[in-house]
């Protein structure tokens, strides 16, 4: 994440200021995949069924989903209120609210990452989920320099997305063969 930082920074101060603050708004949109990422992944580790194992990833996605949903529902709706309690910079609110519906998507799919890497730990599987982290990331780090020279903070935002994307459906792979076995 240190790679898109600096990619933001290269866009500007404001670019990077609007990133600092979105990136703030994540943690503060994705303390529910924290708390339920702590409640899964000791219930994952009981299960005696990939059936089950299935239903509690569900159940623990759809409350994620839900509440980062709202999250971002409510920033959507309230967007230039909520950020200019970060800044009162009016040129960094604007840049942070154009970037609110990919930072949207970002959040959705990197909350459901964090709850789904709790599944795979609850499994025992850590290791699949620290080689697809990996492998997401680092393709992010290399592309996040030229992505961001090339179309800016929405860019890099949509390719932030688009790493989550990919870590997902790779760690859903890795769930759905390791607790089928």
């Amino acid at each position: 994440m240190g790679s898109v930082t600096y990619a933001a920074a290269r866009t500007g101060a404001h670019g990077a200021a609007a990133h600092a603050v979105l990136i703030a708004l994540d943690a503060f949109v994705g303390l529910s995949s924290m708390a339920v990422g702590q409640a899964l992944a000791p219930e994952m580790a009981r299960t005696t069924s990939s059936r089950e194992a299935r239903r509690l990833r569900r159940a623990a996605l759809t409350v994620v989903t839900g509440a980062v949903a709202t999250g971002g529902l409510a920033l959507l709706l309230l967007g230039e209120e909520v950020l200019g309690l970060f800044s009162s910079d009016r040129a960094v609110v604007s840049v942070a609210v154009g970037l609110l519906p990919l930072f949207v998507v970002y959040a959705l799919g990197n909350n459901a990452v964090i709850v789904t890497a709790a599944a795979l730990m609850g499994l025992r599987i850590s290791g699949s989920h620290l080689a697809v982290s990996a492998t997401g990331y680092g393709l992010l780090a290399v592309v996040a320099g030229p992505v961001a020279a090339a179309w800016g903070m929405p860019g890099l935002w949509t390719a932030l997305a688009a790493a989550c994307a990919l870590i997902l459906a790779a760690q859903t792979v890795v769930f759905g063969r390791r607790s089928s076995s």
